[in-house]
C-alpha cells in the first residue's frame, strides 16, 4: 500500500493506560490491520534471527513509511478483530482511545445497564435452583 491510500487517524499515539489494558499482546513483529504497516524490534533483545532482522532492516531502510523500526517488542491488541498497534504512524490506537474517552457517558451506561441485566438473571437463576432443592428435600422425609 502507498503513502498516499494509508489512512491517517491522527498524529497522538494512545496512552500508556490505554495501552496497558487494551492492546496486551507483544511480539518482534507484527502487521497493523489498519494500515498494513510492517513493524519490528531492531534492538539487541530482538529475538528475531539475524537474517530476518538484516532483511527488515533493509526494506525499512529502502521503504521506512511501510516498515517501522521500534527498540522493543511491538505492543498491540485486537479491536474489532483487527490488529491495532501501538504508536503505528496511523494514529488509529490514539483515535480509538479517543473514541471511548469522547462515549465514556454512553459506554457506562450500557455498562451498567447490562451488567444489572446479568445480576438479575443471576438471580432468577439462583432462585429457580433454590426451588428445586426444596422441592427434592420435600421427597427424602
Amino acid at each position: 500500500m502507498n503513502e498516499a491510500k494509508r489512512p491517517k487517524y491522527g498524529n497522538k499515539p494512545c496512552s500508556e493506560d490505554f495501552q496497558i489494558f487494551f492492546l496486551t499482546l507483544s511480539s518482534p513483529v507484527a502487521e497493523c490491520d489498519i494500515c498494513g504497516r510492517a513493524h519490528f524490534d531492531s534492538s539487541h533483545r530482538s529475538t528475531l534471527d539475524e537474517a530476518e532482522l538484516s532483511k527488515l532492516i533493509s526494506q525499512n531502510d529502502e521503504n521506512p513509511d511501510a516498515y517501522v523500526r521500534h527498540d522493543a517488542e511491538i505492543r498491540w491488541g485486537y479491536f474489532m478483530r483487527q490488529r491495532v498497534i501501538w504508536k503505528c504512524p496511523c494514529g488509529f490506537d490514539g483515535a480509538l482511545e479517543k473514541s471511548f474517552w469522547d462515549n465514556l457517558v454512553p459506554f457506562s451506561e450500557y455498562a451498567k445497564s447490562r451488567r444489572l441485566k446479568e445480576v438479575l438473571a443471576l438471580k432468577k437463576k439462583c432462585n429457580a435452583v433454590d426451588a428445586i432443592e426444596k422441592a427434592v428435600q420435600g421427597f427424602g422425609h
